[in-house]
């Protein structure tokens, strides 16, 4: 089990309730079925938790990131920074970019990612992901402490994730 702190990840060993050191032998080890390493972060626009993330990836070898709040640079099409090398970008920010979302895959893991182009801009993103053991489909959504229509806004991002795409 992952726990998910700010600026920490601690690895929990379920048989033995204690914590693991990323360099420990048993985090290490890789035995049986490939699993899915996913992190789920809200970098809060930051550049600096931006460039964080992307070696954090590297270092920890995680296959997926869940993101809220990127930071990006404004272009015709918003432009994310630090991207690792080997990560494909997935994402449908608009020029409010500030309060979107984007999904990183890493390319050794899936043999084909493809962008879900329903729900809304900016608020969610839901890539289909075909790996070695099956298809899953990745959601991120994020919403904006100042929405006024909470629950339309909800059912949009619910329904966007019923496409086909992630049937």
């Amino acid at each position: 089990m992952a726990i998910n702190f700010p600026w920490t990840l601690l690895i929990w060993d379920q048989t033995t309730s204690s914590p693991k050191h990323k360099d420990s032998p048993k985090y290490l080890r890789h035995d049986g079925p490939r699993l899915m390493k996913c992190i789920q972060i809200n970098l809060r626009h930051s550049k600096i938790a931006s460039a964080a993330l992307a070696q954090v990836l590297l270092d920890l070898n995680f296959d997926v990131a869940l993101i809220q709040e990127p930071y990006a640079y404004s272009a015709t099409v918003p432009v994310l920074a630090n991207i690792p090398s080997g990560f494909s970008l997935f994402h449908k920010l608009t020029d409010d970019h500030a309060y979107g979302t984007a999904i990183l895959v890493r390319d050794s893991f899936s043999h084909s990612a493809t962008l879900s182009s329903t729900g809304p801009p900016n608020l969610s993103t839901c890539v289909r992901v075909s790996t070695r053991s099956g298809s899953l489909c990745l959601c991120s959504a994020y919403l904006r402490p100042s929405l006024t229509d909470f629950s339309h806004t909800v059912l949009a991002i619910l329904d966007s994730f019923a496409t086909p795409l992630c049937q």
